[in-house]
Formats: structure tokens, sequence, C-alpha cells
């Protein structure tokens, strides 16, 4: 069984909570990344600004202008971590719990260590003899990316334009 250390993004992009809401949602776009975390001055991950959150705070009409905001304004503070040591099992299980696509890698002291995105694993699986992939046991990726459409699917039925 695959360890995170294995598996993750180790340098992932992330920004600090002060930094311009635009500039970081540009970055996004140009990396093509849908979340990243937000850490303090000690790399201590204490958010995530995820594209829709971004969205959210860009479609508010209040008279704060777009220029003037910052991360804060519009990240998460809940966070969905797991430890380089981890294993395979038990991220796509925290993932399939909490529907989410990635968990912050993080250290023994919470600091950013990297990312784990369900696109990863499945990058790094596809084609090696892991048999992760069609494992029938209680976790695997079809189960996760079950959750995921789900919950998407979910969160689109129930908006109304």
């Amino acid at each position: 069984m695959k360890k995170v250390n294995e598996i993750m993004i180790d340098s992932p992009f992330y920004c600090e909570a002060g930094e311009s809401l635009l500039a970081v949602a540009r970055q996004m776009s140009a990396a093509s990344v849908s979340s990243i975390p937000v850490v303090n001055a000690h790399n201590k991950v204490i958010g995530m600004i995820r594209d829709r959150d971004i969205c959210v705070v860009f479609s508010d009409e209040s008279s704060y202008p777009l220029s003037e905001r910052t991360v804060e304004d519009a990240m998460s503070q809940e966070v969905y971590t797991c430890t380089p040591e981890d294993n395979l099992d038990t991220v796509l299980k925290a993932m399939r719990l909490n529907r989410v696509g990635q968990l912050v890698v993080v250290d023994e002291q919470e600091r950013l260590a990297g990312i784990v995105t369900l696109s990863t694993v499945v990058k790094r699986l596809y084609g090696s003899n892991e048999t992760q992939i069609q494992y029938t046991g209680s976790e695997n990726i079809l189960k996760t990316l079950y959750s995921l459409a789900d919950r998407n699917m979910k969160e689109y039925v129930s908006v109304t334009i």
C-alpha cells in the first residue's frame, strides 16, 4: 500500500490570508488548480481557498471593491489534512467521508508539507501494478469519486437561478 509521501505533490501552490484575492484567483486559473492551502507566516495551514469561495465573493454586490478583497475574505477555515506517513486507504476514506477531492499534507507542527489530490492518486497509479483502482475493499478510488459526484449533483440540483 502506497503512503502519502510517495504520491503527494510536495511543493504545492499556497497563499497567505492577506494576499489579494484577485491575484490569487488569477494564479489559480493559470495553474489550473481549484483550491490551494492558506498558510500563516510560520507555514502553518490556516485555511483553504477554493474556486467556489472566490466565485461567491466576486458575485457579492456590496460596495466593497474587488481589488481590495483579500484571501481572508473568502477562505474556508475548514481544512482536511493527512500526514506524509498515512496510507492510501486512509486518504481515500477521508476524501470520501468529507466529500473532498484533496487533502492538505501537514507535518507534526501542522505546517504545509504538500497536497494529495484524487487526480494525483489516479495519475501516480495509472499504469502501475497497484490494484488500488480496482480494489474491492472498503476504500477505493471509485467509491471516493462517487461520493464527490453525489455531492456535486446534490449541490447542482439544489441551486436555483
